[in-house]
């Protein structure tokens, strides 16, 4: 009887430091910031980011005004594959409260995200989005017109969609600039940003369309006087840490060595991490039953190898304080999100391990594993 029982004792402390070892590298995996990955295409203007790429501006676009509402944007992009939320394009650190202006790719359609704020001084946040702009492996030239109180849509020169906001919206385009990647978390586009044109003023219908005929004719917009851009991208280095602001030195694109995220969360809220989509839910099942296993391993080693009488407490604290270590290193790795939801379903996991441990059929059956 002592042989066995020897061994499984060592048998649960080996299966706990290995548990422990897995959750550990599935939170932490790569340990480090990885290369970014933004290459400068070969023999064209343009460059193409990963998975892990980004570009960020090096100083901050002021709106000029207190309160100015009209600016427009050129993109001309070509995606890699039909992402699912991907942050194209934001301003972070925008002169307005609320929610940064933000470009996003969902799947075919293009989803533009800017404040707003009500008559009650309430901020909101107003989405526009637009079907049947994005195909896979096709360029497309997006202007974008802003006014206090509409977002107006052009695909390729050709009017695509105007949309109403509610409430009064200002100063959007204004802040640091983040290109292919979201500004809080991870959420990089795959694909090619072949031009980008920032305006602090309004384009019009015609200007928008005489521009896209310059851009796919001549690589660059066709500037005139009274609508000067606050900045524009060509791309045409094609080597460099450098995208240069053919308007302002201030506002150039940094191409960094490494994948970053500006201002990563911390222990994010769980109703901010909430999305009602059915990926959230898988995150929350596997995060509960990653730490299943954790929590009847630790039982196992607790009750039966260390005879404790009643480490119940200790065991579901242990999977917090675990969960707790992951999700602060994880503000500091910017493939990873520090998030409290996966607190509350780590901890959940590794009760629910030591309720499986603790059922009559369990204890029946590891009581054959020892005697056999």
């Amino acid at each position: 009887m002592a042989k066995p029982q020897k061994v499984y004792e060592r048998l649960v402390a080996a299966s706990c430091l290995g548990v422990l070892a897995i959750i550990l590298v599935a939170g932490l995996w790569p340990f480090h910031s990885p290369r970014n990955q933004a290459t400068w295409l070969a023999g064209q203007n343009g460059i193409r980011f990963g998975h892990h790429g980004t570009l960020v501006s090096a100083g901050k676009f002021s709106s000029g005004t207190a309160a100015n509402s009209s600016g427009s944007l050129e993109l001309w992009v070509e995606p890699e594959i039909a992402a699912k939320k991907k942050t194209v394009l934001t301003f972070d650190g925008s002169d307005h409260p609320g929610e940064p202006f933000s470009l996003l790719q969902d799947n075919d359609a293009l989803e533009i995200r800017r404040h707003n704020v009500d008559g009650a001084g309430i901020v909101h946040t107003g989405v526009c989005t637009v079907g049947g702009i994005f195909h896979q492996g096709q360029s497309v030239l997006v202007a974008i017109t802003l006014s206090e109180h509409q977002t107006a849509v052009y695909a390729d020169g050709v009017p695509a969609k105007i949309c109403a906001i509610a409430g009064s919206s200002t100063n959007n385009l204004s802040g640091t600039v983040v290109v292919a990647n979201s500004g809080v978390v991870s959420n990089s586009w795959p694909g090619k940003i072949l031009g980008l044109a920032i305006y602090q003023g309004k384009l019009n219908a015609v200007e928008t369309i005489r521009d896209y005929e310059s851009w796919t004719r001549d690589g660059r917009p066709q500037l005139a006087e009274a609508k000067t851009p606050a900045a524009l991208y060509l791309f045409d280095e094609q080597s460099g840490a450098i995208a240069h602001n053919q308007i302002s030195a201030a506002t150039d694109l940094r191409i960094p060595a490494h994948y970053l995220i500006l201002h990563p969360m911390f222990l994010e809220s769980p109703w901010r991490e909430y999305r009602p989509r059915w990926s959230y839910w898988t995150d929350v099942a596997v995060n509960v039953a990653g730490f299943i296993p954790w929590g009847f391993c630790l039982a196992a080693y607790l009750y039966s190898v260390k005879g404790i009488a009643r480490p119940a407490a200790a065991i579901v604290l242990s999977g917090f304080v675990v969960s707790f270590i992951i999700e602060v290193s994880q503000a500091w790795l910017p493939t990873r999100s520090s998030g409290c939801t996966d607190l509350i379903t780590n901890t959940l996991g590794t009760a629910l391990g030591l309720t499986l441990y603790r059922l009559p059929l369990t204890q029946k059956l590891l009581q054959g594993i020892v005697v056999h």
